[in-house]
């Protein structure tokens, strides 16, 4: 339980290099998921669902818990009574321009609910590699997890990097970086470059840094009605379509 307790704070997920996953949708798409898998904890009332079965099948530790000790140890403010502890994969190699693909890169992102969202729709845009600068919200806090909606599982997450430098190799080795901004383009007038393509999206209040900003073209989501602006996961997501066509 303390164990369980302490993965709710990002200095200790980074010693045990664990987090949990709690909820049957989340534990279910753990368990597709290429993520290294530990325990899977359950209550007395799912003690005969199915994900208990398959937890067992993976060769995971299974333990019971009360509904109490559930409710201390998880996010959410309502436990759905199952829940997956997964080890936080190994840094992959930063994706180069040669490869060919969209990269998304997120500048200073702070909401946990938007970054989720946004990992959701990477995923089903088809992204691989999602780069987080480093002063963006841990990927593997709770609520980011939760509203990934089990997309956490299937991407490359490149966390603590340094933006500015990344985008200046992006340059150096032929690749395109475009920033999304209002001062932009009209994103139905860009055309995706054939080759390597990173798309930095900035923070929901700040935007993305002026440094991060000057080295990519800027592209823009024309407003037709009224509104300040979108929110950074709607802006990625339209961008994404576009961009995937």
């Amino acid at each position: 339980m303390k164990h369980l307790r302490s993965l709710s704070q990002k200095k200790f997920r980074e010693v045990s290099g664990e987090f949990l996953l709690e909820g049957v949708r989340l534990c279910e798409e753990a368990l597709n998921s290429p993520l290294a898998l530990t325990w899977f904890i359950h209550t007395q009332a799912h003690k005969d669902h199915p994900l208990v079965k398959k937890a067992r099948q993976r060769g995971l530790s299974v333990f019971p818990a009360t509904q109490l000790q559930f409710s201390q140890f998880c996010d959410s403010k309502s436990p759905q009574g199952v829940a997956v502890v997964a080890k936080i994969p190994p840094p992959p190699e930063l994706p180069v321009p040669a490869q060919g693909k969209i990269v998304l890169a997120l500048d200073r992102l702070a909401d946990p609910g938007n970054v989720g969202t946004i990992l959701r729709s990477a995923r089903w845009f088809g992204i691989r590699d999602v780069i987080f600068s480093t002063d963006c919200v841990d990927v593997y806090s709770p609520k980011v997890v939760r509203s990934s909606m089990g997309a956490i599982g299937y991407l490359q997450l490149h966390s603590d990097v340094d933006l500015e430098r990344y985008a200046r190799q992006w340059l150096e080795q032929k690749g395109q970086v475009a920033v999304l901004s209002m001062a932009g383009e009209d994103l139905a007038g860009y055309q995706r470059p054939d080759g390597g393509l990173l798309l930095i999206t900035g923070s929901e209040a700040r935007g993305v840094s002026a440094e991060v900003e000057r080295l990519g073209k800027g592209i823009a989501i024309r407003r037709q009605g009224s509104g300040e602006s979108l929110n950074a996961a709607m802006a990625t997501s339209i961008a994404l379509w576009h961009l995937t066509r």
